[in-house]
């Protein structure tokens, strides 16, 4: 059976060649993740990432929302680029 999907640009695919397709996806997806380096990121690095503003970031901190930030010393604190990474993975989960 096949059926007509515009995520994959209106070719028309079967079920199970969406998924084949679906799994491979995820699969790259997954090993460039881990290819990457593990960083300590600013804030404006974090929103820059996630699309937001410092204020909406402190908080989701403040409100259990989003990862807290390491501090390193009096004057700098940093997130764990890892935990950010397993933020915005969370939010497409829930879609």
């Amino acid at each position: 059976m096949s059926r007509d999907c515009s995520r994959w640009y209106g070719w028309s695919l079967t079920s199970e060649q969406v998924f084949v397709l679906e799994v491979i996806a995820m699969e790259s997806s997954e090993r460039i993740q881990h290819q990457q380096p593990r960083r300590l990121e600013d804030v404006r690095q974090v929103g820059n990432r996630i699309g937001r503003g410092a204020s909406w970031i402190w908080a989701a901190v403040q409100r259990g929302d989003f990862p807290a930030p390491r501090r390193l010393s009096a004057r700098c604190t940093r997130w764990d680029s890892r935990a950010v990474d397993e933020w915005i993975e969370q939010q497409f989960a829930q879609e």
